[in-house]
């Protein structure tokens, strides 16, 4: 968390308002273009009204989290018990977190004493190797099924003149140089304007965006957490580009059209590697 606090330092918030307002403002020409005459005068007020909605959503959502945050304290200081009770071979886990990889239902049996320990540490232990067999293995960018036929597609590369083409997910123009992560720290040293290459998002991505001047994402659709922050905060985002992270290096110099979905390499950086540093670890 400071390391994003100290990687928003230099953001200029007015700038990004302005942006937003300038990106509503395009969207609400679009919308009001496509509409007849005699439905445009419903337009604003139910703008206004997708708005209070949409406040409404995410105040219930954070009410939620809260409540759950809550939970899981209490589950938490459940496999901090566990974890530490004797004997060792007794131990229904083996270290306090592998608490989640078991079900609700499952907690409240062994702390009710219908699961016995040792089966619940079975579960975890092998939810957990799972878990982390499935982090180590590369997806494959499509897969279709009909009936009982399974097709994978493998990724898609740039053309012969460093051309990418993908989903638009938030419209607009931008030109910067390629910071390529793909973990939020591997991205805090980016300079305002640059563009943020990454696999996908999550909100631990979100501080991110407030300096980025464009999103390029390897995987994800138009309702993608990218694709949605970047139309919020009017930053031209192109998804769906799988094989660009292989292909894009830190420090070229990209150009993103929002508009036709087209991502474009100008020139070749220097730098094959992301940088993993933080800000603090780069003297702040």
């Amino acid at each position: 968390l400071l390391d994003s606090v100290l990687a928003l330092i230099g953001c200029d918030p007015a700038q990004l308002r302005g942006r937003q307002q300038e990106s509503a403002r395009q969207a609400r020409r679009r919308l009001g273009s496509a509409l007849p005459i005699w439905l445009r005068p419903l337009m604003g007020p139910l703008i206004r009204f997708s708005v209070i909605e949409r406040n409404l959503r995410e105040a219930g959502r954070s009410a939620l989290v809260a409540y759950l945050e809550a939970m899981r304290r209490d589950i938490l200081a459940l496999g901090r018990r566990w974890a530490g009770s004797e004997p060792e071979s007794e131990r229904p886990l083996e270290r306090p977190e592998d608490i989640f990889h078991l079900t609700l239902r499952e907690v409240l049996a062994v702390a009710e004493g219908r699961l016995s320990p040792a089966c619940a540490a079975r579960r975890s232990s092998w939810r957990r190797q799972q878990l982390e067999r499935w982090a180590q293995e590369i997806e494959p960018d499509v897969i279709i099924e009909h009936g009982d036929a399974v097709t994978v597609i493998a990724g898609a590369h740039a053309t012969s003149d460093g051309v990418w083409r993908g989903t638009v997910a938030g419209s607009g123009y931008a030109r910067g140089v390629a910071y390529v992560a793909r973990r939020p720290t591997e991205a805090f040293a980016m300079q305002a304007g640059g563009i943020l290459v990454v696999p996908a998002t999550d909100p631990a991505w979100t501080p991110l965006f407030l300096r980025a001047g464009a999103l390029v994402m390897e995987t994800g659709g138009y309702l993608s957490h990218g694709a949605i922050v970047a139309r919020e905060l009017g930053i031209p985002a192109v998804v769906n580009l799988p094989g660009i992270l292989q292909r894009v290096r830190n420090g070229d110099l990209l150009e993103v059209d929002g508009h036709k979905g087209i991502v474009r390499r100008l020139h070749r950086g220097l730098s094959s590697e992301p940088s993993p540093r933080s800000p603090s670890e780069a003297g702040g």
